[in-house]
This record gives structure tokens, C-alpha cells and sequence, in this order.
């Protein structure tokens, strides 16, 4: 059986979830730079949002990704 790539355990995760922060991203799935797979989907059509989160503290910011599926359980990617 042929090991995920990093991108395929994103959408797995995202399909599954509708979004994903960098701490899951690390905790859950073992993915340390996801901003960098998170472009690496967009430039392959998918359609992922970026909602900007603050800490309940409010020192800082961090990024969730929200994927965007297509109604009638198309997909956004071009291929």
C-alpha cells in the first residue's frame, strides 16, 4: 500500500473536518509547514479559505483553513 503524501492526509482531513489549523496540523497528522502544503492544494485547484484566528488571550494570530467543497459532492480541483 503506497504511504499518503502530506497533501493527501490534508484533504483526507479536510474532506472529513471542512477545516484545519496548524496545531492540528502538526498534532493530528505529523505536518509541520501546512501554509506551505496549503499552497501547494490551491495551486492544484482546490479551493481553501483562510479565516485569520485570534488566541483567547488575544496576543497573537494563527490561521484556520477551511476547505470549500462544491455542491453535489463535486470537487474543486482541476483534475
Amino acid at each position: 500500500m503506497a504511504k499518503l503524501s502530506q497533501n493527501d492526509k490534508i484533504m483526507m482531513w479536510l474532506k472529513t473536518n471542512k477545516a484545519i489549523n496548524p496545531a492540528q496540523a502538526f498534532t493530528e497528522l505529523g505536518i509541520y509547514r501546512l501554509s506551505a502544503r496549503i499552497k501547494e492544494l490551491r495551486e492544484k485547484g482546490y479551493d481553501i479559505r483562510t479565516l485569520m484566528t485570534e488566541t483567547k488571550n488575544g496576543e497573537a494570530k494563527y490561521a484556520t483553513y477551511v476547505y470549500v467543497d462544491l455542491p453535489n459532492g463535486g470537487e474543486s480541483n482541476n483534475g
